[in-house]
């Protein structure tokens, strides 16, 4: 028996639906991967920096590394799940990477904490607290960090891991929704308008330092101290950017997944989804990029270690040219 024309229309009409979902997705996994290739890229590019000069090394910029550390996880470890959960919807591959979305949500905010806190006391509590820019100090305190992100995470296992759940489904179902709401409530919600605090006061306490250097210092020492000033509000801003960011990137991941943990199911169209998901993954390229081509620190790294190297190369190879040539 033929195919009527309907059934050879719906077939063809279904094909091509078919083809379209699979370009789709193969749009979608290229941006994926490149996004995971320019966060390793540019996350490793920091460390670099960081590693070769030693006049990088403050107590902020091994913040910044620390965070660098979770964006280069994201790169490497966290977008290769998703497409692999993506495609193979395996159990454990994709639980590895709700953990590992949690670990970097996680840390990342707490990263910004840690820095927002170290310039609130270097600069309005520089007496108060002059331990807190030790190096030994902050690498505890960095630690701390990635030893809380990893913990408060991983505990999902205990009531997750089908051999080790012991809980009624009307138990997992409070457990989850129990974890969930302190999880937003406490790790994320608390910290952000802690953040934003410290980050007000730095630049009000900066905002009355120029005041104060226009009426005390000399025209020599105030052009210093402004362009000390300037430095630091430029850093607030950068540190601002990338609380944004953050926002921006994360905060309709975590609430989309606690309105799913009360029933309630959040319609967003698929190119709203997969945007999101892609902003989300983005930050760990914007970030690197933020304080590198913006912090005068960084800026003067790059400029030493790939422009004043390669002219003296430059130089150097026309000097022996020449040399030759004169021979």
């Amino acid at each position: 028996m033929k195919p009527s024309m309907e059934q050879r229309n719906i077939s063809s009409s279904s094909q091509r639906s078919d083809a379209k979902l699979t370009q789709d997705f193969i749009a979608i996994y290229f941006f994926c991967g490149l996004i995971g290739f320019l966060a390793v890229l540019s996350n490793s590019l920091v460390l670099f920096l960081i590693k070769k000069h030693v006049f990088l090394r403050t107590a902020t910029n091994l913040c910044l590394a620390s965070l660098a550390c979770s964006d280069l996880l994201a790169g490497l470890l966290t977008i290769p799940l998703v497409i692999t959960c993506s495609e193979s919807y395996r159990f454990a591959v994709c639980l590895a990477m709700e953990l590992t979305q949690r670990i970097i949500a996680l840390s990342t905010i707490l990263h910004l904490l840690v820095v927002a806190c170290e310039r609130y006391f270097n600069i309005c509590k520089p007496m108060s607290f002059p331990n807190f820019r030790r190096k030994g100090r902050v690498l505890g305190i960095l630690a701390g960090v990635w030893c809380f992100s990893m913990a408060a995470s991983l505990i999902q296992l205990s009531w997750i891991i089908p051999t080790q759940n012991k809980f009624t489904s009307e138990q997992l179902k409070t457990t989850v929704i129990i974890y969930d709401i302190v999880w937003v409530f406490v790790f994320v919600l608390v910290p952000f308008p802690t953040i934003i605090a410290f980050h007000l006061s730095t630049f009000l306490v900066l905002k009355r330092q120029v005041r104060n250097i226009a009426k005390l210092y000399t025209q020599v020492e105030r052009k210093n101290q402004f362009n000390k000033t300037k430095r630091e509000r430029k850093a607030i801003f950068i540190y601002g950017a990338m609380l944004v960011t953050f926002a921006i990137s994360w905060f309709s991941y975590i609430f989309s997944a606690l309105a799913e943990d009360f029933g309630s199911k959040v319609n967003i169209s698929t190119e709203l989804a997969t945007f999101l998901a892609l902003l989300r993954y983005s930050a760990s390229v914007i970030n690197p990029l933020l304080y590198t081509f913006l912090k005068g620190d960084f800026k003067k790294a790059i400029a030493k270690t790939f422009f004043v190297r390669g002219r003296k190369s430059i130089n150097k190879s026309k000097s022996h040219y020449s040399n030759i040539t004169h021979v």
